[in-house]
């Protein structure tokens, strides 16, 4: 037989029901249900009888009669489903370990024993597998019953140790009615979980409601005052949940008295949390504390506080801040700068640094001087840029200059060149003076350094503007950062820089200087032209505004930017006057055989324009070129070959191609204006003795050309007569067969069927208008002279020959004509 322990049957002096599973008295009827007494030892054959169909008002007599080894095997199954049901009692005794009220085992041996003996294999999926999970985040993740779920995470929620998922599953648990939604009420309203509860109005009601039940529990009456508070923000205490918070004040859980304290904002009761070992709960006392204002928490900050308790209270410093505070926390962030550079910059960005008062002013200068510039570099520039907000009287926010330079000089390269490349940095170039140009110098040159800041550089003009504040600081900072030595290791990160932010809104005033600078400084020309070249149009028209001839301001460019040589070139030549081409065009010849070395197709590219505009004058008529384009021609096959022979350069700017081919063009042109001058010459002598002799021929030539006129003229027409004369003569001769012809033309016809197309006219005009009368003509010459046929016909041989040309184009176009002109052809005539 089972023992009592393992069936769930006895409860201190109670018994369990077997028909209703109630406890009851021992002896006797069940007074829930009416169940006889069963005893104990066959309490789970009786459950196993009842699940089997037995009535409970006979239960009691079927099991006392029951055969003795029917009873042991059904209390046996009964006691090994009890036993595999105490895993998930287990569970609920592992949370209710961390939960306020007691019962919930209770309650889930109530539901098991409600439910066994049941079915195996549901049991099993009920309680889960033998291997419990051991800890509340697995019994909350992994448990198999939604049960010991909910209890897990409730107990989780207690500890502060929730998850998102754990609040929702406690949320959802102030639905249930009881122990359930009371533990859920108090669990949400804990100190350390409210802020987080994110609940709605009906949800905070419901908390009302539960807590007000929970107020009638002596051992639940202070937390469930504090849930009552928790969830009516604003509301005025009523007097049981006041008498219970003042109780509670006492009580012997620190934690409950540590909740009252908070409700209440009593200040000792919070002051004696400062101390407590609990490290939450002592930072909650600080915050509150000093949301109260209370002298006690800034004593204890001054003799002991550090970074985490300067955390808390300026996370809570009520504003403006109580005397002393300032002091204080800025004392004990001298003791430890780094830990609390992050606290102090949230103190200080609560108002702007011209807003707080002067003698408070005064100890931030004092800070700064003291800490600042041990902090890193980053850090530095943000207390910069909140202590320099523009409008800024000048020199007010020194102190704090000159700390973030020590800050970002202290740094090594690598770790400034982040600090360097945030946008706080342009604050600081904003403010450098004197003192800090030599650090800006020599950053600049640093490989890691020199990029970021350059861009900085760049940038700050169209920072100046967005601050309304003088511009000409870009112009300092920008020689700042180019005066001196080594300024080859800037060319390239600065052209970098220039390229990406050219354009930027207030740059006249950087062209400005690039300008001035290379006036002021002829050797520098060349490396501000490469730096610079986005502006190199910009530069270029001041130059072109600057009173100077323009060949010595050619001279001046092309060495010191030989890649826009060619450019510089054109420039020259482009609207030369002609009286100035001749020394234009030495200079760029001259510019181009320096070149050739080692820019070809640059120079070949030059030489091009000055080539075209000499060719284009001269071609125009200007012959006083002719000797500048003689010593051309002599100069420019040694030029060609020099091309040919150096190895092209390369780059972005470098022409894709030489231009030889463009040249040669315009060499040919200028070979063919010489060669038409040169012919000039020499036909002018020839052309005046031909004058002569014309002008005595010229009569001579009339006169044989009238006659010549006048016999071409007569000479058709003399032929045509006399032809016709022979014709009609030998008509007039032959009259006889003319008639006879005539005679058979009109007699002839086809001994063949008539169609439509024998009556269609096709040449209303002419002597044959149907296809009929062709065939007759053609018929009747064939049987007889032909002339006298076609004069019969009233035809002339040149008459026919248009008719019959005319007819063979018809019948080439009309396919049924020629075919019917095939059958009269062959038909019979008579």
């Amino acid at each position: 037989m089972s023992s009592l322990t393992e069936n769930g049957a006895r409860r201190g002096a109670e018994v369990r029901c077997p028909g209703c599973t109630r406890f009851k008295p021992p002896p006797g009827m069940c007074p829930h249900c009416g169940c006889g007494a069963v005893p104990l030892e066959r309490y789970g054959a009786a459950r196993g009888m009842l699940a089997g169909g037995v009535d409970r008002f006979s239960l009691a007599e079927r099991v006392a009669v029951l055969d003795p080894v029917r009873v042991e095997m059904l209390e046996r199954q009964y006691a090994a489903q009890w036993a595999l049901a105490q895993g998930l009692v287990e569970d609920v005794r592992r949370c209710e370990a961390e939960l306020l009220q007691r019962g919930f085992v209770e309650e889930t041996e109530d539901a098991l024993a409600a439910l066994l003996p049941t079915d195996p294999e549901f049991l099993l999926r009920q309680v889960g597998p033998p291997e419990r999970p051991e800890t509340l985040e697995a019994l909350f993740t992994k448990g198999a019953s939604w049960e010991v779920q909910r209890l897990a995470a409730l107990a989780l929620v207690h500890q502060g140790a929730f998850s998102p998922n754990a609040l929702a599953a406690v949320r959802g648990c102030l639905e249930e009615d009881g122990r359930l939604g009371i533990e859920a009420a108090l669990a949400l309203t804990r100190w350390r979980v409210y802020r987080w509860a994110r609940l709605r109005a009906e949800g905070w009601q419901r908390v009302r409601e539960l807590a007000r039940k929970a107020l009638a529990s002596s051992e639940l009456a202070p937390r469930a005052a504090v849930a009552w508070v928790r969830a009516s923000p604003g509301k005025a205490l009523e007097v049981d949940v006041l008498f219970n918070l003042r109780a509670g004040l006492a009580h012997p859980d620190e934690d409950v008295r540590f909740e009252c304290a908070l409700c209440l904002k009593d200040e000792a009761g919070l002051a004696a949390a400062l101390d407590s070992t609990d490290a939450g709960r002592a930072s909650e006392a600080r915050r509150e504390l000093t949301s109260l204002g209370s002298p006690r928490v800034f004593e204890q900050l001054a003799r002991q506080g550090g970074a985490a308790f300067a955390r808390d209270v300026v996370d809570r410093l009520p504003w403006p801040p109580p005397p002393g505070a300032l002091e204080v926390l800025l004392a004990v962030s001298e003791r430890e700068p780094e830990p609390l550079a992050e606290v102090m910059q949230r103190l200080a960005e609560q108002q702007p640094f011209v807003l707080w008062p002067s003698e408070e002013q005064s100890r931030w200068k004092s800070w700064a001087r003291s800490v600042l510039g041990r902090l890193p570099g980053e850090v530095a520039l943000r207390f910069l840029h909140w202590a320099a907000q523009p409008p800024l009287e000048l020199g007010a926010a020194q102190a704090f200059v000159d700390a973030t330079a020590e800050a970002l000089k202290r740094e090594p390269a690598d770790v400034r060149a982040r600090s360097l490349g945030d946008a706080y940095f342009s604050r600081f170039l904003a403010l450098v003076r004197v003192g800090q140009e030599p650090l800006l110098n020599r950053w600049a040159r640093e490989e890691e350094s020199g990029p970021p800041l350059l861009r900085e550089v760049m940038v700050l003009t169209s920072r100046l503007q967005d601050w309304q504040e003088p511009l000409a600081q870009a112009a300092r900072v920008m020689r700042a950062v180019w005066e001196g030595p080594g300024r080859e290791l800037l060319l390239a990160p600065l052209g970098q820089a220039v390229r990406e932010w050219s354009a930027l809104s207030g740059r006249e005033v950087l062209v400005d200087w690039v300008w001035q600078r290379f006036q002021e400084h002829p050797g520098e020309r060349a490396d501000l032209l490469t730096v610079f070249a986005p502006w190199r149009q910009l530069l270029w028209e001041r130059q072109l505004a600057a009173p100077e001839d323009a060949v010595e301001r050619f001279q001046a460019w092309w060495a010191i930017d030989p890649e826009g040589f060619a450019w510089q070139a054109n420039a020259l030549m482009e609207d030369a006057p002609v009286e100035e081409l001749p020394r234009r065009v030495g200079c760029v010849l001259a510019a181009g055989q320096d070149t050739v070395p080692t820019r070809p197709r640059t120079a070949s590219l030059a030489v091009f324009y000055a080539a075209a505009a000499l060719a284009n004058a001269f071609r125009a008529g200007h012959d006083v070129l002719k000797p500048e384009v003689e010593r051309f021609l002599e100069w420019f096959p040694g030029f060609e070959q020099r091309v040919r022979s150096t190895p092209p350069e390369h780059g972005g700017r470098a022409p894709q191609r030489d231009f030889l081919e463009e040249l040669h063009t315009e060499v040919r042109l200028m070979r063919e204006r010489l060669d038409v001058l040169r012919e000039d010459e020499d036909s002018q002598w020839q052309q005046e003795m031909q004058r002569k002799v014309e002008a005595s021929r010229r009569r001579d030539l009339e006169r044989q050309q009238e006659k010549l006129q006048r016999q071409e003229e007569e000479a058709p027409r003399t032929a045509e007569e006399a032809q016709r004369a022979a014709m009609a003569a030998y008509l007039a001769d032959h009259a006889k067969e003319i008639e006879q012809a005539r005679v058979l033309l009109q007699s002839l016809h086809p001994r063949i069927e008539e169609k439509p197309i024998d009556s269609e006219v096709l040449f209303p005009e002419g002597h044959l208008p149907t296809l009929p009368d062709y065939v007759r003509l053609i018929k009747a010459m064939s049987g007889s002279n032909a002339v006298f046929v076609l004069a019969a016909a009233g035809l002339e041989v040149s008459d026919w020959t248009v008719e019959a040309t005319a007819w063979g184009q018809a019948m080439t176009q009309r396919l049924d004509l020629g075919v019917r002109f095939g059958q009269l052809v062959s038909a019979p005539w008579q």
